[in-house]
């Protein structure tokens, strides 16, 4: 879980890290002020589409996730139910055994 973490942190400084440089490169470049500004605003659009299907993506992950250790941990609980109804069926039975041999021992 660790390294999805490691990595979508990577991936969103690598977003953010290129957004910066891809500004700085456009208001760095010899152009009009409204070629620059149209230029801006375009990649300022592209950046935040990235952005929402980034967050997209990542909700479905983290739901899928959730999802999945909700249906994991159900499953752990009625697999400890049916062992511990196993064991308590066993322990009966061995109370059981052990009352008749007792008794069987008395009647000796």
């Amino acid at each position: 879980m660790a390294r999805k973490s490691n990595f979508g942190t990577f991936m969103t400084a690598f977003f953010i890290g290129g957004a910066v440089g891809a500004t700085i490169a456009l208001l760095l470049a010899p152009r009009s002020g409204e070629s620059t500004r149209e230029m801006v605003q375009d990649r300022s659009r592209d950046v935040r589409d990235q952005a929402v299907v980034r967050f997209e993506d990542a909700r479905e992950t983290v739901s899928k996730t959730v999802n999945d250790l909700k249906n994991s941990t159900a499953q752990m609980i009625e697999t400890g139910k049916d062992r511990a109804a196993e064991m308590k069926e066993r322990g009966k039975q061995a109370a059981r055994e052990a009352r008749q041999q007792a008794a069987e021992n008395i009647l000796e």
